[in-house]
């Protein structure tokens, strides 16, 4: 038991302010993050945009009609700090959203990362409906997974490396949906 606790606190003591963890095997971004400052651009039709760097079910939200998709909302800046040398194997998105009306209508229409504000890379959206009602998390990508393109630390670590994320409204009967993102986060792997 005394060997737990040593181990727990010793993990504890290498979490820093900048949630650096392991040993050089992974980085990962919790916004807010320290005194870097993340970047909620839109095109027109996003309400409130910056809810998405905490996770306290305040969204920003966007009307979408029917059969239509939302406009982009683009997460970047990161504030990554990963070593010049490190190797990127892989990054991981997480996304909370909501379906406000509760319909089951919502589904992701584009999940892409962004290389100097650029799309690149796999679309990974999932075109399962989200949840009708409650506030569920996707995650996208993996620990090897580079989203079919190439990533460098310069990359990940420019204020340009991000997501760009567009819902779809499936209905022809229910009318416009409102969608809401809570929170995005990204995990790069080295």
């Amino acid at each position: 038991m005394r060997n737990l606790l040593l181990l727990l606190a010793l993990w504890a003591s290498c979490v820093s302010a900048q949630d650096v963890i392991g040993a050089g095997h992974r980085s990962l971004f919790t916004p807010p993050h320290g005194n870097q400052t993340q970047t909620a651009s839109t095109a027109a039709g996003w309400t409130n945009p910056t809810n998405v760097f905490v996770l306290d079910q305040v969204y920003a939200t966007t009307t979408i009609a029917q059969n239509g998709n939302s406009p982009n909302l683009t997460v970047s800046n990161f504030g990554f700090t990963i070593p010049n040398n490190a190797v990127i194997a892989g990054v991981v998105v997480t996304i909370y959203h909501f379906d406000e009306n509760g319909n089951g209508d919502l589904q992701d229409h584009s999940v892409n990362i962004m290389k100097a504000l650029s799309v690149v890379g796999s679309n990974k959206a999932i075109v399962t409906p989200w949840a009708a009602g409650s506030e569920e998390s996707y995650t996208y990508g993996g620990t090897s997974d580079l989203w079919g393109t190439t990533l460098t630390p310069s990359d990940v670590n420019g204020s340009g490396f991000g997501i760009l994320f567009t819902a779809h409204n499936s209905t022809s009967v229910d009318g416009p949906q409102t969608a809401g993102i809570d929170y995005v986060s990204i995990t790069v792997y080295y």
